[in-house]
């Protein structure tokens, strides 16, 4: 391109752009045009119209170059990615490329990279010219890539390896084919990507990337950027599968369908349709959107309005799974995203859900999650939507899938399957939810955290073995939760809940040392364990407080079995009720003890009851009451006061100490009356 004798060109304002494209007399050396063309930026770039070209880039890692058209790479048989030596060594002082690059819409084939011990694989190997630099409108298509680290279709490591500064802005540039990380080798690959290997402090927009990674099982693998560092991510997606090889004795960590390893950055507008699997390797911070993801500065909400819909699969013994984000730490949070994909984990995996695995974060707002979402035996923390939720704040979140936590799993919940320290509000789960101990159908264990206005309405089912010989205290079963050491307000459940070797099994709750207010549950309780305590509202109440709450659910299991509370050994009930019919046979056990301490409201009462009443029919052997089965205070008289019971009282197979109110009392001031009849049959 050439001006005329004194023509120029003028666009006035310092935020006005000029780009400037020509074929230079000698590739490679640059003419500035400055004193044609004034602008806020000016930009000059030479044209590239053959491979030969684009490879001859790397002797002028400064400048600024063009596509001109499209172009056949398959003529270089094993292409110098720019910015390195192809050996691994970053030219340019350890600067790489530092020029700018526009493809103007053209596309680059057949792009073949095979340099399985080399670090730095991509395009561009190394690319250190800073946030003014760009490279963008650009297609790569049937790309080969094979490298150790820093592997990615355009770019390996898109940052100053000099100075640690960062890399380009890059836009509107699109990869297709498969890259390889060390695969089915002794080595382990790391900071892999479809389109980056590694990007700090850069903006990536309209990107996609619809590549095959196949890596060894290493760290900060992504379907479109291994690792984003303090970058954005913007209008971008990636299609393909991102699976780890299978390499005994190593783990892949930092694994996700669009991001493996993000930290101090943000991911808007985007998504991914890739399924990820470390196949029988074991995994740690596993997600279908991003492996894992922390904050260390106020980045706030940094997924935003992102989805995924791939399935995700690990081995045995992995941590942090999810169908979103595997972890999520610091500030970080998820605002307006979603998960529909399917999360299958191996035995022994820890913090597994449908949309994080682990969640110690500022919160999760407005997402939801629809797969289903599996535990292998023995798995912990299993959650619809978060696996373990740690100081994080839920709200406006469902989950609607599946939740298998497998078995003798333990902490498994339709939403949560443990939640310390944490906020949940206007959240709720409607898929079934089955494990070993710990299970609620929203979450399976609560501790010192506060929730409210939420429900669940899935069934919730105990697996594992059935009889007396497999009592264990801690198989806790909840329609709402599984364990309580929260506060609930205003929350219900209207799932059934069925145990076979459950100890404690409830409406809403299985075990609670925590407060119920406001709060109640429709659901049928049954269990078929000989030593099961069932009530339609709480299993075993330890030392909480339940208030102004209700059942309505018949409730079926051998001992200490109430329409609202099975057995209170502490704590206190008042204006409460249940209408449910309670029956201490469940049709399962020959057990002697069945049929005792059974009662209209409460089973076996160690604590006070007040303004309090059962209206259902009440069938027992001993310790039989139309409100309560027996009240045993043991350090002081206990308070029965206010309460009242009308349902028919029936005692069977030799029936003792049976009553229209109260079966046995010890220790207890009662002032209250029975309308229902009282059978002996």
């Amino acid at each position: 391109m050439a001006f005329g004798a004194g023509i120029t060109a003028a666009l006035g304002g310092t935020g006005t752009v000029a780009k400037v494209f020509y074929n230079p007399t000698t590739f490679g050396t640059a003419t500035s045009y400055g004193g044609n063309v004034t602008a806020g930026k000016l930009t000059a770039y030479q044209l590239v119209n053959t491979a030969a070209k684009l490879q001859a880039i790397n002797n002028f890692l400064s400048g600024n170059f063009a596509i001109s058209r499209d172009i056949n790479a398959s003529t270089i048989v094993n292409f110098v990615p720019l910015g390195t030596n192809g050996a691994g060594t970053v030219a340019n002082g350890g600067n790489g490329f530092t020029g700018s690059f526009d493809g103007l819409g053209s596309t680059i084939d057949k792009l073949s990279i095979s340099r399985g011990t080399s670090n730095y694989v991509g395009l561009f190997g190394v690319v250190g010219g800073g946030a003014q630099t760009t490279i963008e409108n650009l297609t790569l298509t049937n790309a080969k890539l094979t490298g150790a680290s820093y592997i990615g279709g355009l770019i390996g490591a898109n940052y100053n390896t000099a100075t640690g500064g960062a890399g380009a802005t890059i836009r509107n540039v699109s990869v297709s084919g498969a890259v390889i990380g060390r695969a089915l080798s002794t080595f382990v690959g790391d900071r892999i990507g479809g389109l980056i290997g590694y990007n700090r402090g850069a903006a990536i927009t309209e990107t996609t990337a619809q590549v095959t990674i196949v890596a060894g099982p290493g760290a900060e693998i992504g379907g479109l950027v291994g690792a984003n560092e303090g970058g954005s991510i913007a209008q971008s997606r990636a299609s393909g599968n991102v699976s780890a090889a299978v390499i005994g004795g190593y783990v892949a960590t930092g694994v996700g369908g669009l991001v493996g390893s993000q930290v101090d950055a943000s991911i808007t507008d985007s998504f991914t349709s890739r399924n990820v699997t470390t196949g029988g390797v074991q995994g740690n911070n596993i997600g279908g959107l991003v492996g894992s993801f922390g904050c260390s500065l106020a980045c706030g909400s940094a997924i935003v309005n992102s989805w995924t819909s791939g399935a995700v699969s690990v081995g045995n013994k992995s941590r942090n799974v999810d169908g979103l984000a595997g972890s999520l730490n610091g500030t970080a949070g998820i605002d307006q995203s979603y998960a529909t994909g399917t999360v299958t984990s191996g035995t022994g995996s820890d913090a597994v859900g449908g949309l994080v695995g682990l969640s110690n974060a500022t919160g999760v707002t407005n997402s939801r999650t629809t797969g289903t979402v599996t535990g292998g035996t023995n798995s912990t923390s299993v959650g619809g939507l978060v696996g373990s939720a740690v100081q994080t704040s839920l709200l406006h979140d469902y989950a609607d899938g599946v939740v298998y936590g497998g078995l003798e799993s333990k902490y498994v919940g339709g939403l949560i399957g443990t939640s310390q320290a944490s906020t949940l509000d206007d959240v709720h789960a409607s898929g079934s939810v089955s494990g070993s101990s710990y299970v609620g159908g929203l979450v399976g264990w609560s501790r010192e955290g506060n929730i409210a206005n939420i429900h669940a309405d899935g069934n919730v089912t105990q697996i594992g073995n059935m009889g007396s010989s497999y009592y264990n205290p801690y198989r806790y079963l909840g329609g709402l939760v599984g364990a309580n050491e929260s506060v609930l307000y205003s929350v219900y459940a209207s799932g059934n809940v069925s145990g076979l070797a459950t100890d404690n099994g409830g409406g809403l709750v299985g075990y609670n040392n925590g407060l119920i207010t406001g709060s109640y549950a429709t659901g049928n309780v049954f269990l078929a364990n000989d030593a099961g305590v069932a009530g339609g509202l709480v299993g075993w109440n330890v030392g909480g407080t339940i208030m102004v709450s209700f059942a309505t659910g018949n409730v079926t299991a051998n001992r200490k079995v109430g329409g609202l509370v099975g057995e209170v050994s502490g704590g206190t009930v008042f204006e409460a009720w249940a209408s449910g019919a309670v029956s201490g046979f469940n049709g399962v056990s020959a057990n002697l003890r069945s049929g005792a301490y059974i009662g209209g409201l409460i089973g076996a009462s160690g604590g006070d009851v007040s303004n309090s009443y059962a209206i259902g029919t009440v069938t027992g052997v001993s310790h039989v009451g139309g409100f309560i089965g027996s009240a045993s205070g043991s350090n002081r008289n206990l308070e029965m006061i206010g309460v009242y019971a009308v349902g028919a009282v029936t005692g069977v197979n030799g029936s003792t100490y049976v009553g229209g109110l109260i079966g046995s009392a010890n220790k207890a001031t009662i002032v209250g009356n029975a309308d229902g009849a009282v059978l002996d049959v």
